[in-house]
């Protein structure tokens, strides 16, 4: 699990509404949004806008070095890395009623959650995503849009990684971040083939074959005793484990990965599970809308846009303003011209 540097006591916690910079489709970012909506934790959003390169703009570097996202903000204190932001949200929460999202290690849930929590973190969702977009072949109902195939991600990267080196030209004070940043994202070019991606769907189909079974373990518990609600994978409460197993099935649908891993009757209760969690009031108010292109793609670029070009389209209302008082003013000084 990752460590975190935590405040002394509550009294000592910055009194302002943290601020989360996220994307909308990002599985990390669906995985803290999912941790705050679990925790009761208000917080002020700001969407990054990745397809348009925002995360590489010089005030978002000074923020987050690696130009990922999630990044949170709260007070002085910034957080970069998924699990320690989530583990965070567990340690600042107040209220008695909110059960830990990573119980206490010295329990049995806790320690099955720390497990699964680290086991499902292993499966390289990125690649399997992207790679779903580039060979069509390996994916059945695919939801990413047509035009993520491979060439349009290549170009994509590429572009990407020749804007880094400009603006490690342009701000030097911030070279090492782009520069760090391009050889990441070579190398996550260099991975993009059609191997790799059967590999990572080997590993993730390895690791539903343990969930299942633990799954299995649940189901057999609450029969020998049903009372209350059904157990979550670990037990009672709903975990980090099931925040990570939640976002990365619902991560697998969009990338028409469903069928393979758990459709047509195979494995049967991570198919109950999916659903009952996609019905969970926290896991649709943060994590439904991640899978429509319109909501986490289409719609942040045109705000994004929108907001870019504000200054010239108050600029050019104020010129246009300005030449029509100017021009009353001169009309009325030369009465023989309004004829």
């Amino acid at each position: 699990m990752a460590s975190v540097h935590m405040p002394m006591s509550y009294a000592s916690l910055p009194t302002e509404v943290p601020m989360l910079y996220h994307e909308g489709a990002s599985l990390n970012c669906q995985r803290v949004r999912l941790s705050l909506a679990e925790k009761g934790i208000q917080y002020r959003s700001r969407i990054i806008v990745i397809h348009d390169f925002e995360h590489l703009e010089p005030w978002f570097l000074k923020i987050q070095p690696l130009g990922t996202v999630p990044a949170l903000k709260h007070g002085p204190i910034r957080m970069i890395e998924t699990e320690a932001i989530i583990l965070y949200l567990d340690q600042i929460t107040t209220h008695a009623f909110t059960p830990k999202l990573q119980p206490d290690l010295a329990t049995k849930e806790g320690q099955k959650s720390a497990y699964y929590q680290k086991l499902l973190k292993a499966v390289n969702v990125e690649l399997i995503v992207t790679g779903s977009g580039c060979f069509r072949n390996l994916t059945a109902n695919c939801q990413l849009p047509s035009f993520a195939n491979e060439t349009f991600l290549k170009n994509n990267i590429e572009e990407e990684v020749e804007k880094m080196k400009r603006l490690s030209n342009k701000h030097p004070d911030l070279r090492y971040e782009y520069l760090n940043m391009s050889e990441l994202t070579q190398a996550r070019l260099q991975a993009l083939n059609e191997p790799e991606v059967i590999d990572a769907l080997e590993q993730c189909n390895k690791t539903l074959n343990d969930v299942e079974s633990e799954l299995a373990k649940r189901e057999q518990e609450y029969n020998s005793n049903p009372s209350g609600e059904k157990p979550w994978l670990c037990g009672q409460n709903f975990t980090i484990a099931d925040i990570y197993l939640s976002t990365l099935l619902h991560r697998m649908v969009l990338a028409g990965q469903k069928e393979r891993l758990w459709g047509n009757g195979y494995r049967p209760l991570i198919a109950s599970y999916y659903e009952r969690v996609r019905r969970r009031t926290t896991f649709q108010e943060s994590c439904m809308w991640a899978n429509e292109v319109y909501s986490s793609v289409i719609l942040p670029m045109m705000t994004y846009k929108a907001r870019k070009s504000a200054p010239y389209v108050i600029g050019f209302a104020a010129a246009a303003i300005g030449i029509t008082i100017g021009a009353m003013i001169y009309y009325k000084g030369f009465p023989s011209l309004k004829r």
